[in-house]
């Protein structure tokens, strides 16, 4: 899938691991390890919507809503997603979310960050049709601090998606894959990248 940082969110470092063997020459053959899936970015070859810069390791999504950049990396079925990033002053109004894209199984979709200065809260978007605050993926969050860092772990393990913000759990989900979507506007080019 994708990440997807509004307006003045800055990501430092993303891990996933492990892989396995992709046929694709255009993504990274497996690792012993984590990737450092930054490092493997290229601009504009792996945005997907909106302006992106990457300067000193550093990903930024500059203006806009729903910015996009797709992760050059194809996920196997299991496997351990590790962000971290900085959400930048006048990041937080209404509809203000970070995004991450999740593979499921062989379905996509978005664990939601929200932090819409009414309401934060994290959970999977489009699970039996309905957002991530209308399921019962909902919970509680506390509010992201501008210019500090936030750790974000999401594995997958089958059917089972489990969350940690900055340590402490915060989404734990399993079910039929199936029941997850993924708005039109979340598309991206191989539903098998981040």
């Amino acid at each position: 899938p994708r990440s997807t940082l509004f307006p003045y969110t800055t990501l430092f470092r993303s891990h996933v691991g492990p892989l396995t063997e992709d046929p694709s020459p255009a993504v990274p053959k497996p690792a012993d390890g984590p990737i450092d899936l930054v490092k493997r970015i290229e601009v504009p070859r792996d945005a997907v919507r909106g302006d992106w810069t990457l300067e000193q390791g550093r990903l930024a999504a500059s203006t806009g809503m729903r910015n996009c950049v797709q992760l050059p990396v194809a996920v196997p079925g299991d496997y351990r997603l590790t962000t971290v990033f900085a959400r930048e002053p006048k990041s937080a109004g209404p509809g203000a979310w970070v995004a991450l894209g999740l593979v499921i199984g062989k379905f996509q979709t978005v664990l939601a960050l929200s932090q819409d200065s009414a309401k934060h809260f994290a959970g999977l978007h489009l699970l039996d049709g309905k957002p991530p605050f209308e399921n019962e993926t909902n919970t509680s969050i506390s509010p992201l601090d501008d210019g500090v860092e936030c750790t974000v772990v999401c594995t997958v393990r089958g059917n089972h998606v489990s969350v940690e913000i900055d340590g402490s759990p915060a989404v734990e989900w399993q079910g039929d894959p199936r029941r997850l979507g993924l708005e039109p506007f979340w598309a991206v080019p191989d539903w098998r990248r981040l």
